[in-house]
């Protein structure tokens, strides 16, 4: 294999498992298809343990990316952005979806779909079609991802040349309405309804629900029954304030010629939520099917998760106690650290960890930071912040971690998710590792009037939990002032 160098691009601490991580190492490449171009070689590491309540994620997956590689990508998608003719076709992709899945999203759909499947055949079927609808839609999603556009931000900044750190936030800004501000404004109502004790409240809720519950499927997160009996508590609580007017595109002169470009990022900014939604409900789909049939063969919990895509469709397609036993023990060797490794097209799977580490201490070099950190600018203060960091981890206790964020902190975090909204509306300030104009975080930082830094890259590995930071709107920099 021939010697190649890949920096830590962000540290995205999230809870993945085979059955994700495969599609979407794989999805890199299946991005060829409508890009022209993609990343060739992508590291990912998930650690973990497996217990006997099934898989406890450490909340800790590393991606390991090469920069020459995502600006090489980056170009070619400053062309597709230009190409009216790509960017249709792109958009039939989401309007064929809204008209494919539209009336299944709901949640009696959902289950009464996963009740049809009942047999072996049933189940492996659905599987294999839920899988490679899965893979389409995490290849789709990485048209919106936030690393691929600083190539096409920068491009079109130095071409403008605007005054203003922040402009980048605010040019490529979306004045639409995102479905995380429906989700937010309805959740608001619902409050109002129940602090007046008005029982229309009830049917609000489970409208919401229907409407906006896969926005909060949190990655491998499927106890719905958690997820519901956490937002039911939300009603309860007082209503946030009404947000003032969202961010509006900045007032600049875009020649004719950037438009086009200018005008798809901000479309590619509303549209990533939309498409997250599809995602993680395709997810809990292949989840749950191979839950129903862990539960008619009394496999262990989360038996199938944890394999790859051919051993899952070998196991149920010619289910025996020996192919289990087999399956079994390799999966054992999985109970500490997984890595997919995408080389030259091909996707590898590791599970012991001196593999893993042989990996990383031979293709990786990792961003390393002193006190100070760079990042790009996604809501401006007026002036310099001062505050306490507070670390927040991706674990299976996420929600626990959030409930130990105190009002006026400064949120140290990889990225965000709608069911963070009780909490971001307490924060001092965001610093986030995932970055770009696109990302979730940058968004609700702009809905939500927080200031903000975005695209660190390396925020929640560098800063600890009490430390003291200050962050510089003007120029993108957080500096830590004292350590705890």
């Amino acid at each position: 294999m021939k010697k190649q160098f890949l920096k830590k691009y962000f540290d995205f601490n999230v809870m993945y498992d085979l059955v994700v991580l495969e599609p979407y190492t794989y999805s890199f490449h299946h991005f060829r298809k409508y890009l022209g171009e993609s990343e060739k070689n992508i590291l990912m590491i998930e650690k973990g343990k497996h217990g006997s309540k099934g898989f406890d994620f450490q909340g800790q997956f590393l991606t390991y990316h090469d920069p020459v590689a995502i600006e090489r990508v980056g170009r070619a998608l400053y062309s597709f952005l230009n190409s009216g003719k790509k960017w249709n076709s792109f958009m039939s992709i989401l309007k064929r979806w809204q008209s494919a899945y539209s009336s299944l999203m709901t949640l009696d759909a959902t289950s009464k779909y996963l009740k049809t499947l009942s047999t072996d055949e049933d189940l492996l079927a659905a599987y294999k079609k839920w899988y490679q609808i899965y893979l389409e839609s995490a290849t789709v999603y990485l048209f919106t991802d936030g690393r691929y556009h600083e190539y096409s931000t920068k491009s079109i900044l130095e071409k403008l040349n605007p005054k203003g750190n922040d402009i980048s936030a605010t040019l490529f800004f979306s004045n639409k309405e995102s479905i995380f501000q429906e989700a937010d404004k309805e959740m608001s109502k619902i409050r109002i309804l129940r602090k007046q004790k008005n029982r229309e409240w009830e049917n609000r809720f489970q409208s919401f629900l229907n409407r906006f519950i896969w926005l909060y499927v949190a990655d491998t997160h499927y106890d719905l029954a958690e997820i519901i009996d956490s937002l039911k508590k939300q009603t309860k609580t007082v209503p946030l304030p009404t947000n003032k007017a969202q961010g509006k595109s900045a007032n600049i002169k875009v020649p004719i010629s950037l438009a086009p470009v200018v005008d798809r990022l901000r479309e590619l900014g509303f549209y990533r939520m939309e498409l997250r939604q599809y995602w993680q409900w395709q997810d809990y789909l292949v989840h749950k099917i191979l839950e129903s049939f862990e539960k008619k063969h009394n496999l262990p919990p989360y038996f199938l998760a944890l394999l790859t895509h051919e051993e899952v469709c070998g196991l149920m397609k010619n289910y025996n106690k020996e192919q289990v036993k087999l399956l079994a023990k390799k999966r054992k060797m999985r109970m500490g650290n997984v890595a997919t490794l995408l080389e030259n097209n091909k996707t590898y799977v590791y599970e012991r960890a001196i593999d893993i580490n042989r990996l990383k201490k031979k293709l990786c070099e990792e961003d390393t930071a002193g006190n100070v950190l760079n990042g790009q600018v996604a809501y401006k203060a007026p002036e310099n912040i001062i505050g306490k960091a507070r670390v927040i981890k991706w674990t299976k206790n996420i929600r626990k971690e959030l409930e130990r964020f105190k009002s006026g902190e400064i949120m140290v975090v990889t990225q965000t998710k709608p069911d963070f909204l009780p909490y971001l509306s307490k924060a001092k300030a965001i610093i986030a590792d995932e970055g770009g104009i696109t990302s979730h975080v940058a968004i609700v930082s702009r809905e939500l009037k927080i200031p903000s830094i975005i695209g660190t890259r390396i925020a929640t590995s560098t800063i600890k939990d009490g430390d003291l930071v200050e962050i510089n709107t003007e120029n993108g920099l957080v500096k830590i002032l004292e350590r705890k």
